[in-house]
C-alpha cells in the first residue's frame, strides 16, 4: 500500500480543506500521513483540534507533529521542519506523492519531498501575488516560479491563480471550483426553517427585529481586514446597525478599545470561536468580508448560499462567485467611504434572501464537483 502525506503549515488548513481529501485518498487504497502543527493548530479552538485529533484516529491516518514556525518562520525552525519531513519520506518506495497547503507549507514541503525523490501536489489557496495586489508581494514570485521547477501538480482554486499559474514552469495544472462545499443541503433548507432559526438565534444573541445585522467570519486581524467595518459604522451612526464577528486572533483587544473610542460598544459584537455559523447567517442580513487576500473567500461563499448579500473585496477569489449586484459588491481593500455607501444602499434595499441568484450555478461550487476532480487528480499518481 502506497503512503501518501499531506502537508500544512497548521492544523486548522486539514480540519477546514483536507478531510474530504483525506477519505478519497483512503477510498483509492492510499496509506494515508499528515504532517502538521498540532500544538499551534491555527484559527480554531483547543475542542475543535481535539475533535480533528480524534477524527484522524478514528480514520487511521497517521499524525506527525511537524514544529512549524508562525508566519513565514525562522531559517532556524525552518531547517528543523525540512529535516522532520525528510525523516517522514526517507525510503521514496513508499510514497506516491506529497500534497502540499498553506504557503510556508508547501514551500518547505515541496523542497523536503523533491529531495528525497517524492512526486509533489501543491493546492494554492491563492497566491499572495495578484494583477493589482502589492508590488511588495510580487516579491515571492521567483521564489514559486523556482519551485515550479520540482511541483509535479499544481491545483488552483480561483480563476485568478488559474492565469497566473500560465506564466510558471509548472506542466499539470488543474483548477478546481474553490474546495467545495454541501450547496445542494445548504439549498434545501425551507424558508419556514430559516426564519425559525432566525428568529431563536436572535433571542439569544438579544438582537432585536428591527437590528440590521452585519456578519463576519474569519480571524480577528489585519488580512481579514475588520477594521474597516467598524470604520464605516461610525460614518453611518445607526444604533441599529450591529456587527458581528464570529472568530478568534490578534485583534480582539484592538477592536474592542476601537469601538469604545467610537461609542459602537453595544453595537460591536465579538463572538469568538463559533460552530452555529449557519444559525449567524439567518439571523444576519448581510455579509462583510473585507479581506486583503482570499484564495476563493469560502467564508463569503457560505454566507452567499445560506442567501446573505455579500461585501466583497476585489483582487481576491471572491469575484468569482460575486458576479453581479444579486451576489453582492466588491470594493477596494481600503475604501472606508465605499464600505460605508454600500452598507447603507443594502439596508435602504433589503430585498428576500437569495432573490436574484441562480441557483445552478450556485451548485457548481458543490463539494460533489470537486471531490470528482480531486478523485482524477489523485488517480494519476496511483
Amino acid at each position: 500500500m502506497k503512503k501518501v502525506l499531506i502537508v500544512a503549515a497548521k492544523a486548522n488548513m486539514i480540519r477546514q480543506f483536507n478531510q474530504r481529501n483525506i477519505l478519497i485518498l483512503k477510498k483509492l487504497g492510499f496509506e494515508v500521513h499528515v504532517g502538521t502543527n498540532f500544538k499551534e493548530f491555527g484559527s480554531m479552538d483547543n475542542n475543535e483540534n481535539d475533535k480533528l485529533i480524534q477524527w484522524l484516529e478514528e480514520q487511521q491516518v497517521v499524525r506527525h507533529q511537524i514544529d512549524f514556525g508562525r508566519k513565514l518562520g525562522s531559517f532556524k525552525a525552518n531547517f528543523v521542519v525540512i529535516k522532520q519531513l525528510r525523516t517522514i519520506m526517507q525510503n521514496k518506495d513508499e510514497w506516491a506523492f506529497m500534497h502540499a497547503h498553506s504557503p510556508i507549507g508547501s514551500v518547505l514541503g515541496r523542497i523536503a519531498a523533491k529531495s528525497q525523490g517524492v512526486k509533489t501536489l501543491y493546492t494554492a489557496h491563492g497566491f499572495h501575488f495578484f494583477k493589482g495586489g502589492p508590488l511588495k508581494n510580487w516579491l515571492i514570485f521567483p521564489v514559486e516560479w523556482l519551485l515550479g521547477f520540482i511541483t509535479d501538480q499544481l491545483i488552483v482554486i480561483n480563476s485568478n491563480d488559474l492565469k497566473v499559474a500560465d506564466y510558471l514552469p509548472i506542466e499539470n495544472v488543474e483548477y478546481i471550483p474553490s474546495v467545495g462545499i454541501d450547496v445542494k443541503k445548504m439549498l434545501a433548507v425551507t424558508p419556514e426553517e430559516r426564519q425559525n432559526i432566525r428568529a431563536a438565534k436572535r433571542s439569544e444573541l438579544n438582537l432585536k427585529d428591527d437590528d440590521f445585522v452585519l456578519l463576519n467570519v474569519g480571524e480577528l486581524s489585519d488580512l481579514k481586514n475588520q477594521r474597516i467595518v467598524i470604520e464605516a459604522m461610525a460614518n453611518i451612526k445607526n444604533p441599529k446597525l450591529k456587527f458581528m464577528i464570529a472568530g478568534v486572533g490578534p485583534k480582539y483587544d484592538e477592536f474592542t478599545t476601537m469601538a469604545k473610542e467610537l461609542g459602537l460598544q453595544k453595537q460591536l459584537m465579538l463572538l469568538g470561536y463559533r460552530n452555529d455559523i449557519q444559525a449567524l447567517h439567518f439571523a444576519s442580513d448581510l455579509f462583510v468580508f473585507p479581506s486583503r487576500r482570499e484564495g476563493f473567500g469560502l467564508g463569503g461563499f457560505e454566507a452567499l448560499v445560506d442567501g446573505l448579500k455579500v461585501i466583497g473585496t476585489k483582487n481576491t477569489g471572491m469575484k468569482d462567485f460575486i458576479i453581479g449586484p444579486a451576489y453582492g459588491v466588491l470594493l477596494d481593500t481600503k475604501d472606508v467611504t465605499a464600505v460605508t455607501e454600500a452598507i447603507k444602499t443594502l439596508m435602504d434595499n433589503p430585498e428576500k434572501p437569495g432573490a436574484g441568484m441562480d441557483k445552478a450555478f450556485i451548485e457548481t461550487f458543490d463539494s460533489s464537483n470537486v471531490d470528482r476532480i480531486m478523485e482524477s487528480i489523485y488517480r494519476k499518481f496511483k
